[in-house]
C-alpha cells in the first residue's frame, strides 16, 4: 500500500470511527473528568522515538499510581515484569474504560499516527524505549527496519495473555514470514479478536 493511500485510508477510518470513540469519551469523562487522550513514547522505524496516541482509559496520574502499586505489591510487580500490564488493573476508569480496552477502542487514535507516517496498519507492536532496549539487538534491528503496526500477530494470537517475550517472538515470526497473504490473515483475524475480546483487558 502506498504511503499516500495508507494515510488517506487512516483519516477516513478515523472519521468513521469518531462517533463511537466520542461515546466512550463521554462515558469515561462522566467518571473521571480531565484529559481525553494521552500520548506515550514508543520506538518506531529506524529507532526513532515517536508519541503514540491512545484514548485515556485510566485515572489521572496513572503512571505515579503504578509506581506506588509495584513498590508495595510483589505479585503485581512480577506480573508487570512478565506481561507489561496488569490483568486487574485498579487504575482503569469504570465500565467504559474496561470496554474501551476490551474492544480496542482506546487504540483508534493511533490512526493519527498512521496518518502522520509513524505507524502502519500491520506490523510489530511499538514498544516503550525501556522495553525496546531490553530485547536482543538483532531482533530489535529487525523490528526497527519496518513501521510498527496497529495490529499484528500478537494482537490476533492472544493479545494481553501473551508475555512480553512471547509478543516479541510473534513479531519476529511476522517479520521473517511477512507476505501479502500473512497481512491478509492478520486483517481477517483482527475483527474476530476484537469482537471476541480475546486476551484483552
Amino acid at each position: 500500500m502506498s504511503i499516500v493511500l495508507r494515510r488517506l485510508l487512516a483519516l477516513l477510518i478515523l472519521a468513521a470511527a469518531a462517533p463511537i470513540v466520542l461515546v466512550f469519551v463521554a462515558g469515561i469523562q462522566a467518571v473521571s473528568p480531565g484529559q481525553l487522550f494521552f500520548r506515550q513514547s514508543r520506538v518506531g522505524l529506524h529507532g526513532k522515538v515517536f508519541r503514540m496516541w491512545k484514548l485515556r482509559t485510566m485515572q489521572l496520574g496513572a503512571e505515579s499510581r503504578l509506581r506506588t502499586l509495584l513498590r508495595v505489591d510483589a505479585a503485581a510487580a512480577a506480573e508487570w515484569g512478565a506481561y507489561g500490564r496488569l490483568h486487574n488493573d485498579p487504575r482503569i476508569v469504570g465500565p467504559f474504560g474496561r470496554w474501551a480496552r476490551q474492544l480496542s477502542i482506546d487504540e483508534v487514535p493511533q490512526l493519527i499516527n498512521v496518518a502522520c507516517g509513524d505507524m502502519a496498519f500491520i506490523g510489530p507492536r511499538p514498544l516503550p524505549p525501556d522495553q525496546a532496549t531490553a530485547i536482543d539487538a538483532r531482533v530489535r534491528g529487525m523490528r526497527e527496519s519496518v513501521l510498527p503496526g496497529m495490529t499484528g500477530l500478537w494482537q490476533v494470537r492472544g493479545r494481553s495473555e501473551t508475555t512480553l517475550r512471547q509478543m516479541v517472538k510473534l513479531d519476529l515470526i511476522y517479520l521473517q514470514r511477512r507476505t501479502v497473504l500473512l497481512d491478509l490473515y492478520v486483517l481477517w483475524r483482527t475483527p474476530r479478536a476484537i469482537i471476541c475480546s480475546r486476551g484483552a483487558y
